[in-house]
C-alpha cells in the first residue's frame, strides 16, 4: 500500500511491471535510490554511455509512465482539459510527450512553453517536434508583459502538468516563470509535477521566491533528496516513483534509499503458527515516572502489538501501582530499584530479557541517570532509547558511551531530542535529515532514527533509508512511545537491529494511514495507532496475518 506504487504500460497499452523490487537481489541495497540533481544527470549519462540507452528513450519512458499516471487519476479523461506547462530543458521534453499521450484521451490539452522552439536542443526538440505533429494546441509565452495578457480558458474538470524547471534548478526561477508559476497556483485545479515541482531545489528542498504547489510528484527512476526536506517536501504533495527502465545496477552506489512495503516485506522474518510464547521473545520496557506512566504503558502495548511473546513494564516505585493498572491484564509490571547497589544487580539481571527499551516518561534526574548508565554499561542486548533517555545523554553528554556497548543500540529522537544530542539548533536538523540522522549515527555508534513526515534512519557507515508519509494525525503525545514499543518488540523477536528499525517506523506510519483514513487526523491519538496496527500487519503481510 506504498504511495509510491504504480503501474506502466508499453507502447500498446499493455501494463507491466513499474516499480522493480531491489531487495529481491540480495546485492542490491532495501530500498530504491535517493538522488541530488547532479547524480541524476551522471545516471543519464551512464546510461547512454555504458547501457546503450538513448536520451530520447529515456525521456519517451519518462512522459509516458507519467501521462499514464496521470490517466489511471481521472475519473474520466475524456471530460478533462489539461494544461501542460513547459521551460526549455529535459523537463519540457518530458511535459511534451505527456502531452502528447494526453491529447489521445483529454477532451482538449493546451501546452504552453516559456520558450521559442529555438531554445529547444536535442531529445526535447525532438520531442516538441512530434508534439507539433499531432497539432497539438501550443501556447508559446516568453516574457511577464505576455502572461498578463494570457487567462487559461473555464473548464468544468481540468489538471495542470508542470514541466517547467525540473532538477535543474539553480537559485530563483526568472521572472516569466514566477508569473507560470503564480498562474499554476492560483487555479483551483489538481497539479502534476514532472520529477520535481518547479522552483524547489532538487538536493537541499529549498525554495527561493516560490515554488509549485502540487497534488503529486512523478519522480523519474529515483526520487531525489529535495522531495523529502522542507519546504519542498510539502510542495510534493503525493509522491509517486516511476520506473524509466534504469538499469538495475545503477540502484547501487547510493548514499540513500527510499524504503516502501515492497521492501518491507523482504525484511519480515518467518513466524511460525508452531511457537510459543518464549519463541516470540521477551521485551522489558523502562520507563514512567509521578504523572507519566502513560508513556510506558503505551510502548508496552506497541511491543504486544509488534508480536512479542512477553511484555513486562517497569517504573518507579511510587508510580508502579499506577503502571500496573494502566497496562492491564497482558503486561507484567515491576518496580525499578531504588538504591546504587539494587540498580548494579538489577541491571546484570536484564540479560533475561530478549530486548530492552528506556525512556518514555521516565523523569530527568539523577535516579534516572544512574539508571540508565547502568543498563548502558551491563545489558548485553538491544536496546533502544527515547525521549527522556535521550535528553539525559545530551545533558550530561554520554553520548559516547554507547560505541562501548558490546549490544546494538538504536536512538528514536524527534528533531528536538537530536538537536540536543547533536548540539546544533532544532531547525538545523529539520532541514536536512540526511546529513543529521548520519552524523548522530556516527558519533554515537547507533542506529539513529531521526522522526518526522519523513522518517529518516541511519546506522553508522551506511546509507540514509527515508520512509515518507507525511501525517499531522501522528503529532500527537504518545506517538513517539508507540513506535519505541514496536521497535523494542521486534527486537525481541530476533529481527536485526537495522531491520527492526525500518520495519518499526514503517508499521507505526502505516497504523497511523489507516487510523487517519478511519478516524480523520485531528481526533486521531497514540492510543488509537495500536488499534489499527493489526490493519498495518495484514496489509504487510496478509497471507501471514491470516494464520496460513
Amino acid at each position: 500500500m506504498a504511495e509510491s506504487d504504480a503501474s506502466n504500460y508499453n507502447e500498446d497499452g499493455e501494463t507491466t511491471k513499474m516499480h522493480r523490487n531491489p531487495s529481491t537481489d540480495p546485492e542490491m541495497p532495501p530500498g530504491t535510490r535517493i538522488c541530488t540533481g547532479e547524480e541524476i544527470q551522471n545516471l543519464d549519462r551512464r546510461c547512454v554511455s555504458d547501457f546503450n540507452l538513448s536520451s530520447d528513450q529515456l525521456m519517451e519512458n519518462a512522459g509516458r509512465a507519467a501521462a499514464k499516471l496521470i490517466l489511471n487519476e481521472l475519473t474520466d479523461a475524456s471530460r478533462y482539459h489539461a494544461f501542460v506547462y513547459a521551460g526549455k530543458g529535459g523537463n519540457a521534453g518530458d511535459a511534451f510527450v505527456v502531452a502528447r499521450y494526453l491529447s489521445t484521451r483529454c477532451r482538449n490539452v493546451t501546452v504552453i512553453c516559456l520558450e521559442d522552439e529555438t531554445q529547444f536542443q536535442g531529445a526535447t526538440l525532438r520531442k516538441w517536434q512530434a508534439l507539433a505533429a499531432v497539432k497539438a494546441k501550443i501556447i508559446t509565452v516568453t516574457s511577464p508583459a505576455a502572461w498578463a495578457k494570457l487567462a487559461l480558458p473555464a473548464c468544468e474538470r481540468g489538471l495542470i502538468v508542470d514541466g517547467l524547471l525540473g532538477t535543474g534548478l539553480r537559485g530563483a526561477p526568472k521572472a516569466h516563470y514566477l508569473s507560470a508559476i503564480e498562474q499554476i497556483n492560483a487555479c483551483e485545479l489538481p497539479v502534476y509535477a514532472l520529477d520535481i515541482a518547479s522552483g524547489v531545489n532538487a538536493d537541499l528542498g529549498t525554495v527561493e521566491v516560490a515554488a509549485v504547489k502540487a497534488r503529486m510528484t512523478i519522480a523519474f527512476g529515483f526520487s531525489k533528496r529535495g522531495h523529502f526536506l522542507p519546504p519542498g517536501t510539502i510542495h510534493c504533495g503525493k509522491l509517486c516513483v516511476v520506473d524509466i527502465d534504469y538499469p538495475r545496477d545503477l540502484n547501487s552506489g547510493g548514499s540513500a534509499y527510499l524504503v516502501e512495503a515492497q521492501h518491507i516485506r523482504q525484511m519480515l522474518m518467518p513466524r511460525s503458527p508452531y511457537g510459543f510464547k518464549n519463541t516470540f521473545g521477551h521485551a522489558y520496557i523502562v520507563g514512567g515516572s509521578e504523572g507519566k506512566v502513560g508513556a510506558p504503558a503505551l510502548s508496552a502495548a506497541a511491543a504486544h502489538r509488534s508480536g512479542a511473546g512477553l511484555v513486562t513494564a517497569a517504573t518507579w516505585k511510587d508510580s508502579a501501582g499506577v503502571l500496573a493498572v494502566k497496562v492491564g491484564l497482558t503486561t507484567m509490571s515491576e518496580a525499578l530499584p531504588a538504591t546504587a547497589s539494587a540498580k548494579k544487580v538489577w541491571a546484570v539481571s536484564l540479560d533475561r530479557f530478549s530486548s530492552v527499551a528506556i525512556g518514555p516518561g521516565l523523569g530527568v534526574t539523577t535516579r534516572a541517570r544512574d539508571l540508565i548508565l547502568q543498563v548502558i554499561e551491563k545489558y548485553l542486548g538491544p536496546l533502544v532509547l527515547d525521549a527522556d533517555a535521550l535528553t539525559l545523554l545530551a545533558q550530561y553528554e554520554l553520548l559516547d558511551r554507547l560505541k562501548k556497548r558490546k549490544g546494538s543500540t538504536i536512538l528514536t529522537p524527534h528533531p528536538g531530542e537530536a538537536a540536543r544530542l547533536l548540539g546544533v539548533p532544532s531547525s538545523v536538523v529539520v532541514a536536512d535529515g540526511f546529513t543529521t540522522s548520519c552524523k548522530l549515527a556516527e558519533i554515537s555508534g547507533s542506529i539513529a532514527i531521526i522522526k518526522g513526515s519523513t522518517t529518516f534512519v541511519a546506522g553508522p557507515g551506511q546509507p540514509v533509508m527515508a520512509i515518507r508519509a507525511p501525517n499531522d494525525g501522528m503529532a500527537k503525545a504518545g506517538s513517539g512511545d508507540i513506535l519505541t514499543g514496536l521497535i523494542c518488540g521486534l527486537l525481541a523477536q530476533k529481527q536485526t537491529p537495522s531491520s527492526a528499525a525500518l520495519v518499526g517506523v514503517y508499521l507505526h506510519q502505516l497504523a497511523g494511514r489507516f487510523a487517519a483514513k478511519n478516524i480523520g487526523t485531528r481526533a486521531l491519538i497514540a492510543s488509537d495507532l495500536l488499534r489499527f496496527t493489526s490493519l498495518a500487519w495484514r496489509d504487510l503481510a496478509p497471507t501471514l496475518e491470516c494464520g496460513k
